[in-house]
């Protein structure tokens, strides 16, 4: 793995430990192996604002893989910004107020939306949204902005409630289930794997030279673009199954083990 040019990193469950941290052994193996000549992508479903706060003062060693492959920054501009059709946008937010018991947050270039809700999800978002605003109407931000993505918060399970909902909408967006808690609505095609392998493009790397690390299924396309693939111990099955390695779980820093290897 001596010619290994870029390492693209998941966030929850990955390289944070089950209460949202990044392990301090981190960032000297990153530094070291950065001054071999390695670029470290940040591969997450959480807005650029978000990743940038948790890794303020490494800002600029970082390019960030954002909204699940929706947007791609570096130095706090977009390389790549996939927009959503706005129309159909418009009437999934509709259906979704009649479908109840659910928050869609609308996510743009440089901020996400939500309608007021309980504290509960205000929280909720907060965690994954750094930048974000309660707008009274929803469909006049799709109206007037472009959209990457948008989120769909449920508290009940996503996977047995909103989820299901959602597949009518499968000839038209991806429907991807990015947490216990959330489904994501792009475009098609659209993933971390995509934007992972664009960048390994622009980049001028191969699949040979690049490294990737995940733990959930909107990782699986991730792992799937580049060889040195690894899930997480604590991985789904179904990404277990397509990644070419396994890791050490989360809890044990598992990623930095891995990138201690290669010192």
């Amino acid at each position: 793995m001596s010619t290994m040019k870029l390492i693209a990193i998941d966030m929850d469950g990955t390289l944070l430990n089950d209460r949202k941290e990044i392990p301090e052994s981190f960032f000297p193996v990153m530094q070291e192996l950065q001054k071999q000549g390695v670029q470290f992508v940040i591969a997450s479903g959480r807005q650029y604002a978000t990743l940038a706060s948790l890794f303020k003062g490494h800002d600029e060693h970082f390019i960030y893989i954002c909204e699940n492959g929706a947007a791609v920054f570096q130095e706090g501009k977009p390389l790549f910004l996939d927009q959503a059709d706005p129309s159909v946008m418009k009437n999934i937010v509709k259906d979704l107020r009649k479908f109840g018991k659910v928050n869609p947050v609308i996510c743009g270039a440089h901020g996400a939306y939500i309608e007021k809700g309980s504290r509960d999800v205000i929280e909720h978002v907060e965690q994954y949204y750094k930048s974000y605003q309660i707008v009274n109407d929803l469909l006049d931000i799709i109206e007037n902005q472009p959209i990457c993505k948008m989120s769909i918060l449920d508290l009940h399970d996503a996977e047995h409630h909103v989820y299901p909902y959602m597949k009518k909408y499968a000839d038209i967006f991806q429907i991807l289930l990015s947490g216990y808690e959330w489904v994501d609505v792009m475009n098609v095609g659209v993933n971390k794997g995509e934007a992972y392998t664009r960048l390994m493009k622009r980049l001028g790397y191969t699949s040979d030279q690049c490294m990737a690390f995940g733990d959930y299924l909107n990782d699986i396309e991730l792992l799937q673009s580049c060889k040195y693939s690894y899930a997480m111990e604590n991985a789904h099955p179904d990404v277990k199954q397509a990644a070419n390695f396994i890791a050490p779980s989360n809890e044990e820093a598992g990623v930095v083990q891995i990138l201690k290897t290669m010192l």
